[in-house]
């Protein structure tokens, strides 16, 4: 984005803003928006301090809500950085409950939307993402230079479309979802942390984006962790925090503080000596790099890093990652050719054989590349299966819930699906035993039991309204 574009985005933001204050100061009565006493009107700063306030309304549009959440250190005396979430069921206190302690470390405001979730059309997720940014904008004590956005699996594409955009967010983090390739031409925003689990079917995404300016590369940072799609532990999240605050010192829109600067230069050190896969030490001594060249001596951490590059080890890990990266390819595209095309007992053969399949060569990357399978078939067969569900088509739905099933038996939402499907053929008792597995694997949403179409003729069910209390119970 350039100058003239940034100025003239945050003009419209000020004027908006005038529009309130003119609003709020006429002779003309208005009914203001309903607010709690959490919300901006009332509570002092020290009142604030080290709590979160759930469903708050939004002020640009009062039918959408968010979650806030300020750090412990949260006072009247300075302005603090601000990282919007975006979490893909719409539930906004998962991450914040989950990432307030790295907030308290490093000074945060965070704040989460709990209307943005996968589903949602493109008109809704521009409202959202435009009403976020303003509340932002209206959030007591927020450094407005200081904006960051950041999302898991489909809130990690909306946080994308933020970020891309002229919105001066000054640096972004996906997990479990890349940005699409060429997308970053500019600034904004100033770096993009991409993380995923070795296990995540999205990990190729985070690893293979790519932009011909390699000023644009130097500002880009990869970390993975042990584990699948999901939001990444706190402990490997906080590689975005530092390397937030280290990007706002390396640009100036904070003072430099040697001294925080080099209390993460020590973390990352030590995170990386507990990593054993010579490939993510690798990138973690890349990251210090990006982090911290310029503003620290890190003579020691680039000899380390060559160190490790010039290694027999690293070069042997490579090759293996390689020859896996076209093993995962060939076998989800056999796959994702089948769905549809083959029958369940064909699935039943040919999937389980794939599974029981071992090998001796990095036994651990070997599964967790069978694992990044499984999650593409699962989520293929996902959306088929939901296709299906709402074009009423009884035959496929069967046909793709028995395949969601073998594929993800862990996944409550396949056994959920199932009982959907079972309930449109009206097979009742295969339905209750569905959604009994689904509540056993962590199904817990009453409101959707109670408001799904095929569920309608149960809903004065005895037997169906006792699997509904199990959810409460």
């Amino acid at each position: 984005m350039n100058a003239c574009n940034h100025y003239f985005w945050f003009m419209r933001i000020f004027l908006l803003l005038c529009l309130v204050v003119i609003i709020s100061c006429s002779g003309k009565k208005t009914e203001p928006t309903k607010v709690d006493s959490s919300s901006e009107v009332s509570p002092a700063p020290i009142e604030k301090a080290g709590h979160a306030f759930s469903d708050q309304p939004c002020q640009l549009d009062a039918n959408l809500h968010y979650s806030v959440y300020y750090p412990a250190s949260f006072s009247s005396k300075e302005k603090l950085p601000i990282l919007i979430l975006f979490d893909p069921h719409g539930d906004p206190d998962l991450p914040l409950q989950k990432y307030k302690p790295l907030a308290d470390t490093y000074n945060f405001i965070l704040i989460a939307s709990k209307d943005s979730k996968n589903g949602n059309n493109a008109e809704q997720t521009a409202n959202i993402i435009q009403s976020m940014l303003y509340q932002c904008l209206l959030i007591e004590k927020v450094d407005t230079n200081q904006i960051f956005a950041g999302g898991f699996s489909g809130g990690a594409r909306v946080a994308s479309m933020l970020a891309l955009s002229a919105s001066g967010v000054k640096g972004l983090v996906v997990c479990g979802a890349g940005i699409p390739a060429g997308s970053w031409t500019g600034v904004p925003p100033h770096l993009i942390v991409g993380i995923a689990g070795n296990s995540d079917m999205n990990l190729s995404e985070i690893l293979n984006f790519n932009t011909q300016d390699p000023r644009m590369m130097s500002r880009y940072q990869t970390i993975r962790f042990s584990g699948e799609h999901a939001w990444p532990p706190s402990s490997i999240m906080e590689n975005a925090f530092i390397a937030f605050r280290a990007i706002a010192q390396r640009d100036r829109f904070t003072p430099v503080n040697t001294k925080e600067l080099e209390a993460g230069l020590v973390f990352l050190i030590h995170q990386s000596d507990s990593v054993s896969n010579v490939i993510e030490k690798v990138e973690l001594y890349k990251n210090m790099v990006k982090n911290f060249q310029g503003m620290l001596n890190t003579k020691n951490v680039e000899a380390s890093l060559q160190k490790l590059m010039n290694s027999i080890e690293y070069k042997q890990g490579l090759s293996v990652e390689s020859e896996f990266k076209q093993i995962e390819s060939k076998k989800r595209d056999y796959f994702l050719r089948a769905l549809g095309a083959k029958d369940t007992g064909w699935w039943k053969t040919e999937f389980k054989q794939w599974e029981s399949v071992k090998t001796t060569k990095s036994p651990q990357a070997f599964e967790e590349m069978k694992n990044r399978v499984r999650g593409v078939i699962s989520l293929s067969t996902y959306m088929s299966l939901n296709r299906a569900i709402a074009a009423v088509h009884k035959e496929q739905s069967v046909y793709f819930a028995n395949i969601y099933r073998l594929v993800d038996p862990l996944n409550s939402e396949a056994w959920y699906l199932s009982a959907v499907s079972a309930a449109m053929e009206g097979n009742r008792n295969d339905c209750f035993r569905y959604l009994d597995e689904a509540i056993k694997k962590g199904f817990h949403d009453v409101a959707r039991c109670k408001t799904e179409a095929a569920f309608m003729s149960l809903q004065s069910d005895i037997q169906f309204q006792e699997k509904v209390n199990q959810i409460y119970n």
